[in-house]
């Protein structure tokens, strides 16, 4: 290392230990001016609030004239505004009403045409079951002879009453009821509609038999299930005597009375009433003018 190198390096080396006496020289300055500021005590900010002085009072005047020519307009339109406020309201009122009411009309029209669909439904679904329903009809046959007159005993003939499905579904539980034993009146019974249907209406309580109703009817057991279109294979059968005529024309007639109950495919009830007299010395039967009906039963429960 030659003598310049040497030079630089002392050089150097004086900077290096000025420039670090100098960065302690102004840490200390530092420290002290912290200390000196922690010691002092903390002085309140005072701000003066300086309020605008009082206007000129010709200033305050051509204000105060200002403000009250537009408050004079202002009460000059402030019943009109408040006039069209009114009209605005009732306005309102009015539309809300009317939206209230057709929203109403509306409703009831929903309603009422809920109810004409289902009253529709219903209607199209009874008048297809009474199309659809079992009917129970009566074929009667002609007088038999059963014993002629003897010893003062006028004859006696049988009659075979067939039953007839002429509906398009199965009859069920079919319940074929007479009188055990026929009533004897004047031809003016076959007329009085409470007394035929007293008998017949009091059967349904056996009241005339005191074994099962079929048991009136003779030995002979008729179905209590028949297809549609088919007659029952086994009949019931009645027996009757003719009229005992009188000298003052009028006679004592034998009536044939009785009832069949049965249910359709839809699980509704359903009645026959019959009504027979025997009319003359052949044995021949006409029906009464009452008690000769059938049940008129809804086929839709209510």
């Amino acid at each position: 290392m030659n003598e310049r190198e040497l030079r630089v390096i002392r050089a150097l080396t004086n900077e290096l230990r000025a420039l670090r006496q100098e960065i302690h020289a102004r840490h200390a300055d530092q420290q002290a001016a912290n200390t000196y500021h922690s010691d002092q005590p903390i002085r309140p900010i005072q701000v003066e609030i300086q309020t605008a002085p009082d206007p000129h009072p010709e200033v305050r005047k051509y204000y105060e004239a200002e403000n009250s020519e537009r408050n004079s307009k202002w009460r000059k339109f402030k019943p009109w505004i408040e006039a069209i406020g009114v009209v605005v309201a009732v306005a309102l009122l009015i539309f809300n009403l009317l939206t209230l009411l057709e929203i109403r009309r509306q409703t009831t029209e929903i309603t009422r045409s809920a109810a004409a669909a289902q009253q529709q439904i219903r209607l199209s679904t009874e008048s297809f079951r009474i199309d659809e329903r079992a009917r129970i009809e009566i074929e009667l046959s002609p007088p038999h002879l059963r014993a002629g007159p003897s010893g003062g005993f006028r004859a006696i003939y049988l009659y075979h009453f067939s039953i007839k499905n002429v509906g398009k579904t199965v009859a069920y539980g079919m319940r074929v009821r007479a009188l055990p034993s026929a009533p004897i009146s004047g031809i003016e019974f076959g007329d009085n509609t409470y007394a035929i249907n007293s008998y017949q209406d009091k059967m349904l309580l056996g009241k005339f038999t005191n074994g099962p109703p079929e048991s009136v009817i003779g030995p002979r057991r008729i179905p209590k299930t028949l297809g549609p279109g088919l007659i029952s294979p086994v009949s019931f059968d009645l027996s009757g005597v003719p009229p005992q005529m009188f000298a003052s024309g009028t006679g004592a007639y034998e009536f044939l009375i009785g009832r069949i109950d049965y249910e359709d495919a839809f699980d509704v009830a359903h009645w026959l009433k019959y009504c027979y007299f025997v009319a003359n010395s052949q044995g021949e039967l006409q029906s009464c003018r009452e008690g000769n009906d059938e049940d008129r039963n809804s086929e839709i429960p209510n």
